[in-house]
């Protein structure tokens, strides 16, 4: 697309350094930066700096930015359904993922506001709130939360899901999150589309159960171990198993066919012992 006319060089120079990033990276993602301040976004720039390169551009730049480089149509048309309010380009040669989890590492917790929207299930857990009983138990009941009076002050009776996952937190429960010190809304860059490679990834797929994964990783690893084992099949983990289940294997087949050599004798008469011993009881001598 020609940049000529009146075009302002500032904007030429922009899409050029926007062109240069995109050829030299394999992946960039696109990010929501509003709702963060400018000296956590500085932070953040510390932290990425040996990972990704961060540039805050116009939307209508951007766009021309990858009509120059990109050749499939679709996926500049995927973009632009993104290019939306304020954006951040991350450039990096790292994993898509490894950006993702350090962003949302450092995302900072803060009260809930009327008509937020709840990122994760809230609970509240249930025991003594240390709140005096007042207009502050007709918001528990508004908001569903099992409550008692005790000891002069209001208890949850049980651990509650005052607002699900996606749903809006209401003003009342926004005021009893507060005084309760629950901070459940984190704010940070929030990834609104990476594309790594030509490929277009959704937030939703960036986002990793650590837990889930390594639950797997170690299943994975304890079936493989199980299946070496099996097959005889000796690597650095499996051969110590392997020779104990070889050893055990081989005692066995000792005890029952009597075999005299070293090390089994002990063995060997100790089991004929524990033999003949049973079979006297059996036949009452």
């Amino acid at each position: 697309m020609s940049m000529k006319g009146s075009i302002p060089q500032k904007k030429i120079y922009i899409v050029n350094e926007l062109v240069s990033l995109l050829l030299k990276h394999r992946t960039v993602l696109f990010a929501d930066f509003s709702a963060i301040a400018s000296p956590q976004l500085q932070q953040l720039r510390l932290k990425l700096r040996n990972l990704a390169i961060l540039k805050v551009a116009k939307n209508r730049l951007i766009k021309i930015a990858f009509k120059r480089i990109a050749n499939d149509e679709k996926i500049i048309n995927e973009i632009e359904k993104f290019l939306t309010g304020n954006t951040l380009l991350l450039f990096t040669n790292e994993n898509p993922f490894t950006i993702y989890f350090i962003l949302e590492r450092n995302k900072v917790p803060r009260y809930a506001k009327p008509n937020d929207v709840a990122i994760d299930d809230i609970v509240i857990p249930a025991g003594n709130t240390g709140l005096t009983p007042g207009p502050i138990l007709s918001k528990f009941g508004a908001c569903k939360i099992p409550t008692k009076v005790q000891e002069g002050a209001v208890w949850i009776i049980k651990d509650t899901v005052a607002v699900k996952r996606g749903n809006i937190i209401s003003a009342d429960l926004a005021d009893i999150l507060k005084k309760l010190n629950i901070k459940p809304i984190y704010t940070g860059i929030r990834i609104k589309l990476a594309v790594s490679n030509g490929l277009i990834i959704y937030p939703e797929s960036l986002k990793i159960n650590l837990d889930e994964y390594r639950r797997q990783i170690i299943l994975a690893f304890q079936e493989a171990l199980k299946l070496c084992s099996g097959i005889v099949f000796i690597t650095n983990e499996s051969a110590p198993l392997i020779i104990q289940k070889a050893y055990l294997e081989a005692l066995n087949i000792v005890h029952t066919i009597p075999i005299m050599i070293p090390g089994i004798i002990e063995e060997a008469i100790k089991s004929a012992y524990i033999n003949a011993y049973l079979l006297s009881l059996r036949v009452k001598i």
